[in-house]
């Protein structure tokens, strides 16, 4: 099983509390894999506290790190064939996640801390939030439960559908020209719904 956590790896992100969960879920006989999909440039000691924690741990020959920067096809493949995901944030100012948006948009079933899930308004058929003082047990039991829910296998296409929908750039002028008193001409409005 393939877990994969986007962006570029920093400490803000809790890499080292995804190792911890990788860790409690191979304990529990889940055969599964952590995969960076970005690279360690902007961690302050280049991941050499991360590498160490996984030899510790014994996880080497079970986590992935990108080196660099990640290009779209290979992000998108990722989207398409994990089974699962990790976005976490330590922090919660409100900060959004282009990731944990595309983990939505994907049906990527995730699991992601409280406040960046309401702040980004994700589907909670599908993605699981946990307490914003990120516990690896707690990310591991969630990430079990979506596993156990057969989401990896089979992900929520009506959900997915209509987060998607709701952010779509039709929806988004709807919604603007709305705010704004505005009312385009129909032409406009058709070429957009079609």
């Amino acid at each position: 099983m393939t877990i994969a956590t986007f962006g570029f790896v920093h400490s803000t992100k809790a890499p080292e509390e995804c190792l911890w969960a990788l860790d409690i879920l191979r304990g529990w006989g889940v055969p599964a894999t952590l995969h960076f999909v970005g690279g360690l440039e902007h961690m302050s000691d280049r991941g050499a506290a991360l590498h160490a924690l996984i030899k510790l741990l014994g996880l080497s020959e079970k986590v992935r790190f990108a080196e660099g920067f990640v290009q779209e096809q290979t992000y998108r493949d990722y989207l398409i064939g994990a089974d699962l995901s990790i976005q976490l944030r330590t922090y919660g100012l409100g900060g959004l996640s282009g990731a944990l948006m595309d983990c939505a948009a994907a049906g990527l079933p995730t699991v992601t801390n409280l406040a960046l899930a309401e702040a980004v308004g994700v589907p909670r058929a599908y993605v699981r939030a946990v307490p914003n003082e990120i516990s690896p047990v707690l990310v591991a039991e969630a990430l079990a439960g979506l596993l156990e829910s057969g989401l990896a296998a089979r992900r929520a296409e009506a959900e997915r559908r209509a987060f998607s929908e709701a952010r779509s750039l039709r929806n988004y002028v709807r919604k603007l020209c709305e705010a704004l008193s505005l009312h385009p001409p129909a032409a406009a409005v058709n070429r957009q719904a079609a």
